[in-house]
């Protein structure tokens, strides 16, 4: 079973997925969350999530923890109102190492204390909401290093995963730093084969990829999918990875939507969660790329990787 934010769901009842996506982020960080008009999100980002049911998605991963958004009541009326599945997490981001969106309570506990925290949360439910996380989520190294700070959150992320079984998806992007990771994971005994690696298109370090998956590990292309122009090099790693039978280790998502508090909405665009099945999926079909394969990465792997967990 899945956990969703209405509920467990089978992992046949997923189908097709986006495995990592954000409904709201709020870069005002931890200490704000609820600084806001969840109305006025829910109704911008509402048709947004319609047109993506439309073209067939039916789950939705969003990949915002608390302290820089998690909102579960927004989360449960955009599931409700949308009919898509979504899927919330536990966890931290600390991506650029300013630490604002840690809540103090992480920063002053041990690592067993954060890993208790977020175990609770996955075992009992998020605050008294009785909604459980179905993945833990940890964003860091943008600066090129883990700081002590992240070590620590990577370290319990390790660890609460080893207690409930919950996937850890991992937001790295300088190939030294997924080295690390892999290197702290190791050592905290987590199989790898719940370890996915966000934004691996970031650096398109292609020999690291294929070595960590050939190690466990899944791979998720999302940083640059939904504002490219050439579709080139997804096609051409799609097609070696079917050939080297690594398909079965890739994800697909873009990263996309994102409803940022407290800026001007003429400011900024929502990146519509569509794109990846409007132009993408038909570009790939075009140049060869079997309905089969498509299958595997949106449908099969995502309930896979999501299905790692063993709570309820």
């Amino acid at each position: 079973m899945i956990n969703t934010v209405l509920g467990p769901v089978k992992a046949s009842e997923l189908g097709t997925t986006l495995c990592h996506e954000h409904i709201m982020w709020n870069p005002r960080g931890a200490g704000n969350e609820a600084d806001y008009d969840r109305d006025k999100i829910l109704k911008k980002m509402l048709p947004y999530l319609l047109e993506l049911k439309k073209l067939g998605c039916n789950t939705l991963v969003d990949g915002t923890p608390f302290g820089s958004g998690r909102d579960i009541k927004l989360l449960q009326e955009c599931s409700r109102k949308s009919g898509l599945h979504i899927l919330t997490c536990t966890g931290a981001w600390d991506g650029e190492s300013s630490e604002r969106y840690i809540p103090e309570k992480l920063k002053i506990s041990t690592i067993e204390e954060i890993a208790s925290i977020w175990t609770t949360e996955i075992e009992q439910g998020i605050a008294g909401t009785g909604v459980k996380p179905g993945f833990i989520k940890i964003a860091l190294g943008d600066a090129g290093k883990v700081t002590e700070l992240q070590h620590k959150l990577l370290r319990a992320a390790a660890q609460a995963s080893n207690t409930t079984g919950l996937p850890l998806q991992c937001h790295m992007i300088p190939s030294k730093v997924v080295t690390e990771v892999v290197e702290i994971l190791e050592d905290e005994q987590m199989p790898l084969s719940r370890l996915v690696w966000l934004h691996a298109d970031t650096e398109k370090n292609y020999p690291l990829i294929i070595q960590l998956m050939n190690k466990g590990v899944w791979v998720e292309f999302d940083w640059t999918l939904s504002t490219a122009t050439d579709f080139s090099w997804y096609v051409t790693k799609i097609k070696d990875l079917v050939s080297t039978n690594l398909i079965d280790k890739l994800l697909i998502s873009q990263d996309a939507g994102i409803y940022i508090v407290g800026v001007n909405e003429d400011a900024f665009s929502i990146r519509p969660y569509s794109r990846v099945f409007k132009e993408f999926v038909p570009h790939c079909l075009e140049q060869g790329i079997s309905q089969r394969t498509i299958d595997q990465i949106f449908i099969e792997n995502p309930s896979i990787v999501l299905n790692s967990g063993f709570t309820s």
